[in-house]
This record gives structure tokens, C-alpha cells and sequence, in this order.
């Protein structure tokens, strides 16, 4: 029989595959951190069906999709940063991690931005990514200021 191994993020020996996404108190503390943030975006607790799944309704709403959007963007940074931590020999800085984070999703809404911006799709940009200006924010010249996630 083979041994587990200790969580790369949190260093406990799982329970269950699920650990990662439900029990690894590295992760449960990012959602803990992120969740004012996603109440903002659209009024409701973080779920583990949520934390899985997103959120599932048969109306999306602006609010809905960003939330979904961000979320999943969390999911994945959480399943690449474990992977990372495999390979690594250093133990994981959550602040580090957290810097991390905000740089990615800078650099997503930057790209994201310039290409509904060149597609003359600003439209969506506005209803979607500025949503109660969670994220980003649409100044007086045009430009946007692109918000922390995690301070």
C-alpha cells in the first residue's frame, strides 16, 4: 500500500482526493478571504458546490458571471500553485501567494480589456468586469484600475 504523501500547501495527509478543494486549510483560507469580495460581486455565501462548480442558476446576471469567472480563476490558480508546490522544496508563502494572484488577475482583466476594446466590444467589458466596480473600476479618461483581490 502506498503512502500518502502531505499536502504540498497546507502539509496534512489528506483524508480524501477531495482535500484540495474542501479540506486543505491553505485553500479554505484564500475562499475565507476572497468571500467579502464575492458577496460584493453577488449577494450570497460561498458554497463547496460553489467552490466546485460555481454558481448554478438558469439566469446569469453580470454579478453571477463575474463571480463564476472569478471563481473559477481561483480554482485553477489553486490547482497550478499545488502542482508547483510538488515540485518544489520550499514551503508555500501565502502572502506570496496572494501577490501572485493579484498579479494574474491583473494581468487576465488587462488582456481581457484589450481585447473586447479592439473588437469594439467595450459593452461587455462594462456590464460584466466592472460590475459594482469589484474588480475594476472605469475612470473619467477612458482608462481602468484594475482592484486587488487579496490586500
Amino acid at each position: 500500500m502506498a503512502q500518502k504523501l502531505p499536502c504540498p500547501l497546507c502539509s496534512i495527509i489528506p483524508k480524501s482526493i477531495y482535500h484540495i478543494m474542501f479540506h486543505c486549510k491553505f485553500t479554505n483560507q484564500m475562499w475565507l478571504q476572497i468571500e467579502r469580495l464575492l458577496q460584493k460581486i453577488h449577494p450570497s455565501s460561498v458554497t463547496d458546490q460553489e467552490k466546485a462548480f460555481g454558481i448554478i442558476q438558469k439566469k446569469q446576471t453580470s454579478g453571477i458571471l463575474l463571480r463564476n469567472w472569478l471563481t473559477y480563476f481561483m480554482r485553477y490558480f489553486i490547482a497550478t500553485e499545488e502542482r508547483i508546490a510538488h515540485h518544489s522544496s520550499q514551503k508555500t508563502d501565502f502572502e506570496q501567494i496572494k501577490h501572485k494572484f493579484n498579479a494574474q488577475i491583473k494581468c487576465e482583466i488587462s488582456k481581457t480589456i484589450w481585447n473586447y476594446k479592439h473588437e469594439n466590444k467595450l459593452e461587455i467589458i462594462h456590464k460584466i468586469i466592472t460590475h459594482k466596480e469589484a474588480l475594476c473600476k472605469r475612470q473619467e479618461d477612458g482608462q481602468y484600475e484594475i482592484k486587488k483581490v487579496f490586500s
